[in-house]
């Protein structure tokens, strides 16, 4: 079995949603870029399916990248809508925020990045006029900061908000690869990056693989995402729980 069957183009997330839905419309068309090369009558066929699979290889790539960055922003962003007290955030949470925060600012009186940077911190500090829900978390230092997707990032960044090794969370288990979710994904990772820096003697896939290798990354961002959302129910529904605790007789 190489991927699940879940039918993912049903599945209507409600916290974590816009970063999600983007990537799925990103690669619909690439997905449609290789059917469309199948169909393709011509001499050259070879040639056809060369470039279009190590395309759509290495596009495919860069939408997961632009995914991860954009998911944990508004992954960050539905926490702050919360307004909840730091006492239901893992501890990660609370200590990624605090030292790539102080990252943030160090770079800034280092002149690196300062238009970037100061952006940030200004908008962020007013957030906190005359508004209600008070951001707790800068968003901005929980997102993508390797632009290489592999394992290891994902692993790290998911490890930042107290998700430990996500490879094994058990959405992963119907995922029945021979090297484990996190080799398919080192293994897609390792192609894209042959390709993009014109390795030598490497297998380019047909088109027909390239198309699996993009049925899996849908699957894989949609497993991502539901533990994104998960997450976020979680702390509500902690939140909630002690909220009406607070009311006589309703635990009793």
């Amino acid at each position: 079995m190489s991927h699940s069957n879940l039918d993912i183009s049903e599945v209507k997330f409600e916290r974590v949603r816009f970063s999600y839905i983007h990537f799925l419309s990103q690669i619909k068309e690439v997905s449609d870029l290789l059917t469309y090369a199948g169909k393709i009558n011509t001499g050259n066929f070879r040639v056809v399916w060369s470039i279009t699979s190590r395309s759509a290889i290495m596009i495919s790539s860069g939408f997961l990248e632009r995914y991860l960055r954009d998911s944990f922003m508004e992954f960050i962003e539905q926490i702050n809508c919360l307004n909840i007290d730091k006492k239901y955030l893992k501890r990660n949470i609370l200590i990624t925020n605090k030292n790539k925060t102080i990252e943030l600012l160090d770079l800034i009186n280092r002149d690196r990045f300062i238009a970037d940077y100061e952006k940030i911190i200004t908008t962020y500090s007013t957030l906190f006029d005359n508004n209600l829900c008070k951001p707790i978390l800068v968003k901005e230092t929980f997102s993508l900061k390797d632009s290489n997707p592999g394992e290891k990032t994902i692993r790290e960044m998911f490890n930042r908000i107290g998700i430990k090794d996500v490879f094994k969370h058990e959405y992963f288990k119907e995922l029945n690869y021979v090297d484990g979710v996190d080799g398919k994904i080192k293994g897609f990772t390792t192609l894209r990056n042959s390709f993009a820096h014109g390795a030598l003697g490497i297998t380019i896939p047909s088109l027909s693989d390239t198309q699996q290798e993009i049925e899996f990354l849908k699957t894989f961002v949609y497993i991502l995402n539901k533990i994104l959302e998960d997450e976020i129910l979680n702390m509500e529904k902690q939140f909630h729980r002690d909220y009406f605790k607070t009311f006589p007789h309703v635990y009793n």
